[in-house]
């Protein structure tokens, strides 16, 4: 595929506070890009938002209690077309129950291209796919938070790269809640600052879904594949903070057996020496 030409949509997510009975009112924006060799026609829908399993893969097609907001929300001009360099706002009206229940509600507007737009228009019809602005909302009423870091882990030995550190998060509760996870990785033997570069401060924010597990990892590739590390991985979540240090050794297979290949000619040379000044001494006597 050629991602030169790929449209894009933002924002990619949005938290939003909602009260029943009350509307709200928001905007996404979706581009053809300069490089587009073509007008682009887009369709916009809603569906359904949920995650599956630890590792957070998006379903966008099971309803739930907790997308009922799919049926709260309308899209003004659900359909266009985009020249080359051109972009549109899409806005949509979520308009709230008075029976809204308390807690979160998740959806995702859907933008994709409209393979029904007319050829005449000089529409790009490869773009066969979507891509999902998603709505983190919050609707006020009765909250149930409850969650704990189930997980934090850093391997003490690693044979490749990249290096992984990981921390598992659970929510038992009604609403998605936010983690922040810093990692920080020094060089053991001279304590230099490895990750984050400067600059940065090496923090991500993750979202947990409500009756969820996430594990979140990070792959840490800049890293030289031979090295003594010290990293520490701390987590923030829900008003608890788990923090983990590990020394880290990384040693590549093929580093380990050069390794092991030259104790062994070194050790096969002292051998052979200890046998031939045997020798030399038995000769002697």
């Amino acid at each position: 595929m050629d991602f030169t030409n790929v449209f894009t949509v933002t924002p990619m997510s949005r938290k939003v506070e909602l009260k029943a009975g009350e509307t709200y009112t928001g905007t996404v924006v979706v581009a053809n890009p300069m490089t587009a060799e073509q007008n682009f026609a887009y369709k916009v829908s809603v569906a359904p938002y949920s995650v599956e399993g630890t590792m957070n893969d998006a379903n966008f097609a099971t309803e739930s209690l907790r997308s009922q907001i799919t049926k709260w929300i309308t899209i003004d001009k659900p359909s266009g077309v985009l020249a080359p360099n051109e972009s549109a706002e899409i806005t949509y009206t979520i308009t709230v129950p008075e029976d809204a229940p308390g807690g979160g509600q998740y959806a995702a507007i859907m933008v994709g291209s409209d393979n029904t737009a007319p050829q005449a228009q000089g529409v790009n019809i490869q773009n066969i796919y979507e891509i999902a602005s998603i709505i983190y909302a919050r609707v006020d009423g009765e909250i149930k938070r409850s969650g704990e870091i189930t997980e934090n882990d850093i391997p003490g030995f690693v044979t490749a790269m990249p290096l992984t550190v990981s921390t598992e998060l659970q929510n038992s509760g009604n609403i998605h809640e936010t983690a922040s996870v810093r990692v920080t990785v020094n060089n053991f033997l001279n304590g230099s600052q490895v990750y984050p570069a400067e600059g940065e401060d090496g923090i991500l924010e993750e979202i947990v879904m409500p009756d969820s597990s996430r594990m979140v990892s990070r792959e840490l590739g800049n890293l030289s594949p031979v090295g003594l590390y010290e990293i520490t991985q701390s987590v923030t979540y829900m008003g608890q903070t788990s923090s983990n240090s590990q020394l880290v050794v990384a040693c590549p297979v093929w580093f380990m057996a050069m390794v092991a290949l030259t104790l062994g000619v070194i050790i096969y040379g002292i051998t052979r020496a200890i046998i031939k000044h045997r020798k030399i001494k038995r000769s002697i006597a």
